[in-house]
């Protein structure tokens, strides 16, 4: 039957100064030691220093557990104290799994001091999961933080430029950023996201495998699992969806937006943007809009099938967008409109001129037709009132209304024409 032998004041001991005794005991509800025969505890801590006071913690080997009652210290000669230590460190050992510190340790609060490999990690199964290590002469520190098995390393340096270098990361799951020199500023979800990023910076990456190939990126956005796979040094790339953006490795400014956009585009385009699963999947030319929902096979057939397929270009002149599909309109459509006088003359008509008014008040003027284009379409007006003509005046060989020769408008007069491969303008 339980014998109640406490509770005990500051300087009675119990056991010997190990703390090594042979018999069962614990605490009762009104905070005093009750003791039952057995054999199956081996330890008690008291308040530090001096051994002495209220035991703070059972432990209890047949159950391989600690009954607390206070908060929990460490120390270097005593594996494990409780009570009013403020400073000092050691190792806790439960069973397998290894707390090693060498940090401060209060009643509220326990801080991991990271300094190198040996010190201020979480290790599980000789795996660390948990550690915040920045390099040395990094200012501001502790901005890193490195949660799951091996994620981050602790050989992070900033010697190559700024303090912030090697800072600023944040890594969640098995390796991620485990390969960082000097990069600065990514986050890392997924296992194996971004593990082989050294140098790059401000770098987001969540799915398993995301930017797992990108060494020196920067700027880049990594979402779904494998997205931007092969990615090692391109900057400014936004990759959502598995495998999106995969064979990628040096091109900037791309957008792929869909399971597998832009997956084989190869290893540098630049500046395209591709929204739909498989949108754009072989695509493999700089400054492309591709707007689709399946794999069409090849980039060619991508080009006369996907619902719109556009060329990007810094002159709004020189954009191609391609509509791949009945084209209905509730609003009604309006095209550009263009008016010159005969100080423009002569004036080669651009692929933004739809309705070309020409005054000819003050003199004639000749208007010269481009290079043919199949389904182009011009519409050009003598809006004069002083006799003079406009002359039009077909390109090279190309045939304007059946012949190889010039066309003249007299005033009030409008010619509409478009063009055909074999036909020339009509």
């Amino acid at each position: 039957m339980a014998t109640n032998i406490g509770p005990y004041q500051p300087g009675d001991i119990i056991g010997d100064r190990t703390g090594v005794v042979t018999s069962y005991v614990t605490f009762g509800d009104d905070g005093a030691l009750v003791y039952t025969t057995a054999t199956d505890i081996d330890v008690i801590l008291w308040d530090f220093p001096g051994f002495g006071g209220t035991p703070r913690a059972i432990w209890d080997e047949s159950e391989d557990s600690f009954a607390f009652s206070h908060g929990l210290f460490i120390n270097a000669d005593i594996k494990i104290a409780l009570g009013s230590i403020t400073s000092a460190s050691g190792t806790i050992n439960f069973g397998t799994n290894n707390l090693t510190t060498g940090g401060t340790v209060t009643a509220d609060d326990y801080v991991l001091a990271v300094t190198d490999s040996d010190s201020g990690q979480i290790v599980q199964n000789s795996a660390r999961i948990f550690h915040t290590f920045v390099p040395s002469t990094a200012t501001p520190t502790h901005q890193n933080v490195f949660i799951g098995a091996n994620s981050g390393n602790f050989t992070m340096d900033n010697t190559a430029g700024s303090p912030f270098r090697g800072t600023g990361n944040v890594g969640l799951g098995s390796t991620t950023l485990q390969s960082l020199t000097t990069g600065y500023y990514n986050f890392a979800c997924g296992t194996n996201a971004l593990t082989t990023l050294t140098t790059g910076h401000s770098n987001v990456a969540i799915g398993h495998q995301a930017g797992d190939s990108a060494a020196s990126s920067n700027n880049c956005v990594f979402i779904g699992r494998a997205a931007g796979g092969g990615h090692t040094n391109g900057a400014f790339n936004i990759c959502i969806g598995r495998g999106a953006l995969s064979d990628l490795t040096t091109g900037d400014n791309n957008v792929g937006v869909g399971s597998f956009a832009l997956a084989d585009c190869g290893i540098d385009i630049d500046r395209c943007i591709a929204i739909g699963d498989f949108a754009g999947r072989d695509e493999d030319t700089d400054d492309r809009l591709i707007i689709d929902n399946r794999d069409r096979g090849s980039a060619a057939a991508t080009r006369t099938n996907a619902i719109l397929y556009g060329i990007m270009a810094a002159a709004p002149e020189d954009q191609i967008l391609n509509v791949n599909a009945k084209l209905t309109t509730a609003g009604g459509r309006i095209v550009n409109t263009t008016r010159i006088d005969s100080g423009g003359s002569p004036y080669t008509l651009l692929v933004t001129d739809h309705h070309l008014f020409c005054d000819t008040d003050d003199d004639a003027i000749i208007v010269l037709y481009p290079a043919g284009v199949a389904g182009t379409e011009y519409r050009v007006v003598n809006t004069g009132s002083s006799a003079n003509n406009v002359t039009l005046t077909p390109n090279g060989a190309e045939l304007l209304l059946g012949v190889n020769s010039n066309f003249t408008l007299l005033d009030g007069e409008a010619l509409l024409t478009v063009y055909e491969a074999t036909e020339g303008w009509y």
